[in-house]
């Protein structure tokens, strides 16, 4: 967690494609993905062994109740896939859980068009902070904002607003950040 991995990278394989493939410990998996990724580790990929539910979470769809903010924070620059189960009765001391293998190709740039990725990210907390709500009701709430705005920026980017968190995709979340980015809207939260 306190190296610098892109001065290691760049000491250790310069020039070379570098890919990441560990068995990390699953309280800090997370935190070391997202680190990854935000920070534009020069990697490729990475393939790790993870607790069960993250690796789901991690590779979820749209319309899927494991589908969730850090779903489309992978889904932003990389794809994942979920490799395989690994059950927890092939382990000894045998664990609680059970894992999975998932691998984590990154992209060069993004994969979708956005003016402003941290905006972006903002909206997608902010829809899902409430799931179980409609996104209008959601967005308004948590971003302290006016149904009527949100119902205009919901139908600028062609969304519906009885939609949930989940039912909206990379592709919408950076529609609809445009369509705030576009109309000046700030963000008090």
């Amino acid at each position: 967690m306190n190296i610098d991995v892109n001065k290691l990278i760049e000491d250790e394989f310069q020039g070379m494609e570098v890919k990441l493939v560990a068995n990390l410990p699953y309280y800090i998996t997370t935190p070391i993905i997202m680190g990854i990724l935000e920070n534009h580790i020069n990697v490729s990929s990475i393939t790790v062994m993870v607790q069960k539910e993250v690796g789901r979470r991690l590779s979820a769809s749209a319309n899927c109740k494991d589908y969730g903010a850090i779903t489309l924070a992978i889904e932003y620059r990389a794809e994942c896939n979920l490799n395989m189960i690994v059950p927890k009765t092939v382990f000894m001391p045998k664990p609680k859980v059970d894992s999975a293998v998932i691998t984590i190709d990154i992209s060069d740039k993004p994969n979708v068009d956005v003016e402003d990725d941290v905006l972006m990210f903002k909206i997608i907390r902010a829809a899902f902070n409430q799931r179980r709500k409609t996104i209008l009701n959601s967005l308004s709430h948590n971003l302290d904002l006016s149904k009527d705005l949100i119902k205009e920026l919901l139908a600028d980017a062609d969304l519906k607003e009885n939609m949930r968190a989940e039912q909206l995709t990379i592709v919408d979340y950076a529609r609809l950040s445009n369509c705030f980015s576009s109309k000046n809207v700030e963000l008090s939260k």
